[in-house]
């Protein structure tokens, strides 16, 4: 949902390009709240946005508080706010929202945010399945509202997996009948609300694990990047260093780690540069 007719089509841009590592089907865009309150209404189950892209600033009102309004639905689709600025975005951490994002949205942005709103809708469904079942995703054929929903189909059968509690494996909200994921397949962690998110080559997971405990228990896997990101020491690849206002007019120039396995880059906090320059020495170092 986003006033800006422009900013719909970059999006839906996006979103296609993304298919083929992340299905999605765009189900509705809509300019305003009350366009996207007619189709939360009227579509059907089935094909309803599971996921929604909503601008903070609406014609008719504040995007927060329609966040919240849909938040309380029934069937409440994941949301991810897009906003100008960090300011226009710093209410959002009171709402339980999957992820915020800040104009321009980079396309490996977006589509961490999605697989980070997919995760929690699945996670989702197999909190509200019967006992002793688990809602496991076929395959995450995602159907988005131009507001975005990636509609993750579920289904519901017995995996009885037992918890893993072994120290190479880290247990994870039970997915596809997965408990727990093994700490060799991790490529980073990130705190996102009450949750860690996981990444690995083939998919992400969600873990309520605390990202202190998660490095004082593999202090030789990982390294922090910043204080809301662990690296698998083994999947960095190499660094780039970001000129100041390359991608933020105020921002200072900062060094991004590139990781093996995965598109997305990982900023690097000027405090913890000092631990892992050693760590890229002899790699690929960008400097433009």
């Amino acid at each position: 949902m986003d006033r800006d007719p422009a900013a719909r089509r970059r999006l839906r841009t996006q979103l296609r390009a993304l298919h083929r590592r992340f299905p999605v089907q765009i189900v509705a865009e809509a300019d305003d709240g009350r366009s996207a309150r007619e189709v939360l209404d009227t579509t059907a189950a089935q094909s309803a946005p599971h996921i929604v892209l909503l601008d903070v600033v609406l014609p008719d009102g504040s995007g927060l508080a329609f966040a919240e309004e849909f938040r309380k639905r029934p069937a409440a689709p994941q949301i991810i706010l897009i906003g100008p600025s960090d300011d226009a975005l710093n209410d959002a951490g009171m709402l339980d929202v999957a992820a915020t994002l800040r104009r321009p949205v980079r396309a490996d942005q977006l589509e961490g945010a999605l697989r980070t709103a997919a995760a929690r809708h699945v996670a989702m469904i197999h909190a509200a399945a019967p006992a002793g079942m688990h809602a496991g995703v076929a395959g995450i054929g995602h159907n988005v509202g131009h507001n975005v929903g990636p509609n993750v189909g579920p289904n519901v059968g017995t995996a009885a997996g037992p918890a893993v509690s072994h120290s190479h494996f880290l247990p994870i909200v039970p997915q596809s009948g997965r408990d727990a994921v093994a700490v060799d397949d991790i490529l980073f962690l990130r705190a996102e609300l009450k949750y860690v998110l996981i990444r690995t080559r083939d998919a992400d997971y969600l873990t309520e694990q605390p990202l202190t405990r998660l490095l004082g228990d593999h202090p030789d896997r990982f390294v922090q990047a910043h204080r809301a990101a662990l690296v698998a020491r083994q999947a960095i690849a190499g660094a780039r260093r970001v000129a100041a206002g390359e991608r933020d007019p105020a921002a200072d120039a900062y060094w991004e780690l590139l990781l093996h396995g995965t598109a997305e880059r990982i900023p690097v906090s000027r405090r913890r540069w000092r631990e892992i320059r050693p760590l890229v020495a002899g790699l690929s170092l960008d400097l433009q």
